[in-house]
């Protein structure tokens, strides 16, 4: 069993010494037409790594003709299937100002703005990628209302906008953890006017609660009435939007201790 198993080995690889052979052999050759059809046969058998190589090779003399066409669309796509998407979208981008009329066009413009998406990082880092994306979204939303890629260009324009919003979210976040509670009221005001529907809406509204709860509290006793009077303000908004949220006993609580201090009563029993 084990002289067979070696055996095959053997065979296996020579197999695919010959393989790489041929395959170095047709990169060294000049017989560009073998090349596309090589080119070709790898694209269609998903060897994107291999057919990358000979349409490069190519690409330049079929520049501007039928095939020309065909070969920078693949030669992008071959990118987008390496997950090289950075170059996936730079090709694209050529393709669509190469061949404007061509009906891949559309499709490589939706591409353009996935690759962004794609190299979008997470949210604590820079978020120069993401923006990019949402404007290549936006311009082909613009430019293919009608697209079949329409519905799904709309979902990654939601994800992107949830990543920035979850940026500015945690940004003011820093500031509710250090009690600079004036600076996080601030940020997560302008989290919620720039990102209105975003996914953190009801933890934005939460905390928006709880820093002018504490701003208030610790506040001097002439300032503190109204900016208890601010807090109430802000329990009614996150209730009349999540009356069964996550944080809503938490909410009550500070609603019903706002109440007593900006009417002048001060419990005892509760708790701050």
């Amino acid at each position: 069993m084990t002289k067979k198993i070696f055996f095959i080995g053997l065979i296996l690889s020579a197999l695919l010494l010959n393989s790489c052979s041929k395959y170095q052999k047709l990169i060294k050759s000049n017989d560009r037409v073998l090349k596309y059809e090589k080119a070709m046969e790898y694209y269609a058998n998903e060897n994107w790594n291999k057919s990358k190589t000979l349409i490069e090779d190519i690409l330049p003399v079929y520049k501007g003709t039928e095939k020309g066409e065909e070969l920078l669309y693949k030669f992008a796509a071959c990118h987008y299937n390496i997950h090289d998407f950075i170059l996936a979208g730079y090709y694209f981008r050529k393709f669509t100002e190469s061949y404007a009329n061509s009906k891949y066009v559309e499709e490589a413009a939706f591409r353009i703005a996935e690759c962004y998406y794609l190299d979008s990082p997470r949210s604590s880092l820079d978020q120069s990628s993401t923006k990019t994306a949402l404007l290549e979204i936006e311009l082909f939303l613009v430019k293919y209302p009608k697209s079949s890629f329409v519905a799904q260009a709309k979902e990654l324009k939601d994800e992107l906008n949830d990543k920035l919003a979850e940026k500015q979210f945690n940004n003011a976040l820093h500031y509710y953890y250090l009690e600079y509670y004036k600076s996080a009221i601030t940020a997560l005001g302008s989290c919620l006017d720039s990102y209105p529907y975003s996914k953190f809406r009801e933890n934005v509204l939460y905390y928006l609660l709880e820093s002018n709860f504490q701003l208030a509290r610790n506040s001097v006793s002439d300032k503190q009435k109204a900016r208890f009077s601010d807090a109430i303000k802000a329990y009614h908004k996150y209730n009349d939007e999540f009356p069964n949220g996550k944080y809503s006993k938490e909410a009550k609580r500070m609603f019903t201790i706002s109440e007593k201090r900006a009417k002048g009563i001060i419990d005892n029993d509760d708790i701050i």
